[in-house]
This record gives structure tokens, C-alpha cells and sequence, in this order.
């Protein structure tokens, strides 16, 4: 969990976050956030973000399961509607 130090123009130093995650549509996605003052907060904010995304590794709630349990119950029974989808196709040629 990185948190790096920048400097203002007045001299203050603060600190931000910066960090990537993978969404659950698989997309990488980029973070990064400023104006900590100190770095355990930056820290922390990336912490809360992964908590509160559901990103950190073991991480399951119901309503996960839930969810992931109903989309394999949905394409079980969309393959099962399924029909096959081949269709003769019949060409006459006429010749001159």
C-alpha cells in the first residue's frame, strides 16, 4: 500500500494514494487521491477504499454469494431454453 510525500508551493507537505484495482467487470481502473496530511491516513484511505469495494482477497459478503449464485442458476437455465441456432440454407443457381 504505497502513500508518497509531494511538497506545495508554500512549503507544506502532504501526502497521497495512488494505487490501481480491478473492478468486477475486470476493467483496471487507476485511484489516486490527495491532500493527506500525514502518510498513515493516506494509507488507510486505500485500506477503506479496498474494504469498501470488496477487493481485498477473501473478501465475500451474502450479497455476493447471492448474486453469483443466481447469474450460474441464470445462465444454466438460458442454456437449457437454448435451441440450436443452424438453419439450412437452400441455393438455386440458374444457369443462362
Amino acid at each position: 500500500m504505497p502513500a508518497y510525500k509531494y511538497t506545495l508551493k508554500n512549503g507544506k507537505t502532504m501526502w497521497y494514494a495512488n494505487f490501481y484495482y480491478t473492478d468486477w467487470t475486470g476493467e483496471k481502473k487507476h485511484i489516486c487521491k490527495r491532500g493527506f496530511k500525514t502518510q498513515r491516513e493516506a494509507k488507510e484511505y486505500e485500506k477503506s477504499f479496498m474494504v469498501h469495494e470488496h477487493l481485498l482477497p477473501g473478501y465475500v459478503t451474502e450479497k455476493m454469494q447471492k448474486a453469483q449464485e443466481a447469474a450460474k442458476t441464470e445462465n444454466i437455465s438460458r442454456s437449457a431454453d437454448k435451441k440450436p441456432s443452424i438453419r439450412k440454407k437452400s441455393f438455386s443457381w440458374s444457369m443462362p
